[in-house]
């Protein structure tokens, strides 16, 4: 199995629908898979549940596969603030590339250090004329997280928390961790039409080394229909 952090939005999805909404957070390639699968997480939103669909909830994600890339069929409603989630998106971009160094030490320091306040309200001009429906403090905060992590792997190549099946791949902690405790409640999280039981368990990462906070994500994947499912769970 080789594993490479951070992909591209471009590689990951086949659409530009999810940019700003997901993040590509790993890449899985392994000889049991025909191409590619990716771990991807929609860390810094919160949740309209009233939009929930056989395809898309709070808990998990349904992809398809089409030519080695993600397709969404989901609700994308289901992801408050997803009307102006990419423009957001963009002018926080666009301001890290500007202040990257000055924002770098952050990563060394709590969520809930008083930076990271001041960050947000720094910000908080830009995105005056933008109609905001979502916590804009959370999501800049895990916008920055992500972004900082990112830079921290292209400088030291590694990554040391993806867990993949029972065994370690990169370090020596237990694997399953909250994960377990969806399985274990599937068929209460699950719609029956999905057929969770039919999907093999891939590997997971703790959210709380690439985000604000430890919302877990798991990848599992589905030989028959080629498609991925994307759970979230809290350690």
């Amino acid at each position: 199995m080789r594993l490479t952090f951070f992909p591209s939005y471009e590689e990951v999805f086949a659409e530009d629908t999810l940019k700003g909404i997901f993040y590509p957070v790993c890449r899985v390639v392994d000889e049991r898979y025909p191409c590619p699968l990716y771990i991807v997480s929609s860390n810094g939103l919160f949740f309209d549940e009233q939009y929930i669909t056989d395809q898309n909830s709070h808990i998990y994600t349904l992809f398809d596969i089409v030519d080695g890339r993600y397709v969404f069929n989901g609700d994308i409603r289901l992801y408050k603030g997803y009307e102006v989630i990419q423009e957001v998106f963009l002018i926080l971009q666009e301001d890290f590339v500007k202040n990257k160094e000055k924002y770098s030490p952050l990563l060394r320091t709590s969520i809930h250090d008083k930076a990271y306040d001041l960050y947000v309200e720094a910000l908080l001009p830009q995105v005056a004329h933008l109609a905001l429906s979502f916590n804009f403090a959370y999501y800049a905060k895990t916008f920055l997280l992500y972004h900082l992590s990112k830079e921290r792997y292209k400088e030291e190549g590694v990554h040391t928390t993806y867990r993949v099946g029972k065994e370690i791949v990169l370090d020596n902690i237990d694997m399953q961790g909250s994960y377990g405790d969806i399985e274990m409640s599937a068929e209460y999280i699950f719609p029956e039409s999905m057929h969770f039981e039919s999907f093999e368990f891939v590997g997971s990462i703790y959210g709380d080394d690439f985000f604000a906070e430890s919302n877990d994500v798991s990848l599992l994947y589905q030989k028959d229909t080629h498609k991925v499912l994307i759970v979230n769970s809290c350690s």
